[in-house]
């Protein structure tokens, strides 16, 4: 039998790191995990998608989790904080297997970033896309972020002050 803390000290190293993403789940009172990584679209290959069916079939509240995306694992954190922050994620079904596979089909990222786009054009704003803080922004350069008509409104509101 597999107890929670030696599972996460397994993984240790992919929840610090938060590139891949790890699933954890119960068989019976025994902890298990595995990692998984998406493809360049934020998709998963569909060996992927099959094996995390099978995780939720053996245990329907398996949870995912990454150390960059949500679920806020650091690297200076001990294994007994992961191993309390996997717990909390488990006992309170937060980023379960199933919202995962479902935000990382195909469409969904656009779906997202679609809705996003009308809110800020409902109060009057324009949309840039995904956020890089690591990249420099020059709003007098464009770059293909944002639609013609945001660059529009961009510069009109620069113009006005606001």
């Amino acid at each position: 039998m597999a107890s929670l803390r030696y599972i996460v000290s397994q993984f240790k190293d992919e929840l610090r790191d938060g590139i891949a993403w790890v699933a954890f789940w119960k068989e019976g009172r025994s902890w298990n995990g595995e990692y998984f990584y998406l493809n360049s679209e934020e998709r998963l290959s569909v060996k992927d998608k099959t094996r995390l069916e099978e995780i939720c079939s053996m245990d329907a509240g398996a949870v995912i989790v990454n150390g960059y995306y949500g679920s806020y694992f650091r690297e200076d954190m001990s294994i007994s904080e992961m191993v309390f922050g996997v717990r909390c994620h488990y006992e309170n079904r937060y980023d379960d297997i199933p919202s995962f596979m479902k935000s990382h089909e195909p469409g969904e990222f656009e779906a997202m970033l679609e809705k996003a786009r009308e809110a800020a054009h409902s109060v009057g704003m324009p949309f840039a896309g995904v956020y890089d803080p690591d990249e420099d922004f020059d709003p007098y350069v464009y770059d293909g972020r944002m639609s013609l008509e945001d660059v529009e409104l961009m510069h009109r509101l620069m113009q006005e002050g606001g």
